[in-house]
């Protein structure tokens, strides 16, 4: 092979020189713009690179701003979403006092109806799984308070008080059982005694089955247990069946719905 090269070395000696002497005149030649002729053709040559380079630079280009846009987005969705529901809990905070100060309206107006003296308290404690048939109030002794004052609302009967310390009241339901109150359907002239039956509903017992009664009629207090006084409502006749016996038995929706109660009335005697 050496040999080959050193046989050939005036041919390749001349090729030599004549790439040498074009490069030169690449040079040294330029178009009409006076571009060099080797450097439109390295320019050439390397396009498709560049351009390949160019297409990758743009898109990453528009990679970097779309991450750049969504992030701004993003951040701009949670600063909404905190907006959101801070707007979200003012409107709750003010739905819960206008509720509250409609609530304490109905009441004072009703308080103003009333032909006996009332105080009024905040229920603070419903139904805790410890006692049955009763809640708490938020004021007790140093209010002037004792046991059997009766309890009230804007709907009717609520119950009595059972047990008093200094700042707290129990008020025991009229719906617990052992609980009654003499009663009286006004719109018939029946009398009875309610009864509190452990439950969600009470009894209108001792009318007869004689009586003219039927479900939607209004049962109200006849004020003679020493109790509740004369004419407030305790609740609404939902069943009347007959019995065995020589009373029918009458099952009493109460007028006051317990569990959703806030505010009550304490009816003090003068």
């Amino acid at each position: 092979m050496i040999s080959a090269i050193k046989d050939h070395k005036p041919r390749i000696i001349l090729g030599l020189l004549l790439i040498l002497h074009i490069a030169l005149i690449s040079l040294q030649a330029k178009n009409l713009e006076g571009t060099s002729l080797l450097k439109i053709w390295l320019i050439n040559a390397n396009a498709p690179v560049i351009h390949i380079i160019e297409r990758s630079s743009q898109r990453l280009e528009r990679v970097w701003r779309q991450y750049f846009y969504l992030k701004g987005l993003y951040k701009e969705n949670q600063t909404l979403k905190r907006e959101v529901a801070d707007l979200q809990l003012q409107v709750w905070k003010n739905s819960q006092i206008l509720d509250e100060n409609r609530r304490l309206t109905e009441l004072v107006q009703f308080k103003r109806q009333l032909p006996y003296s009332a105080e009024g308290a905040r229920v603070v404690i419903k139904k805790p799984s410890f006692f049955s048939q009763t809640i708490f109030i938020d004021k007790g002794s140093a209010y002037g308070l004792k046991r059997d004052i009766p309890v009230i609302s804007i709907e009717g009967v609520v119950g009595r008080i059972w047990s008093v310390s200094q700042t707290l009241a129990e008020v025991r339901l009229i719906t617990n059982s052992g609980e009654a109150a003499n009663a009286i359907i006004e719109s018939r002239g029946v009398r009875g005694v309610i009864n509190g039956t452990g439950g969600e509903w009470l009894t209108l017992m001792y009318v007869g089955q004689e009586a003219k009664v039927e479900a939607g009629d209004v049962v109200t207090t006849f004020g003679m247990d020493g109790t509740y006084p004369k004419g407030l409502r305790i609740g609404t006749i939902v069943d009347v069946r007959p019995s065995t016996t020589i009373y029918k038995d009458i099952k009493v929706k109460p007028a006051t719905d317990v569990w959703r109660l806030e505010d009550v009335l304490l009816l003090i005697k003068p």
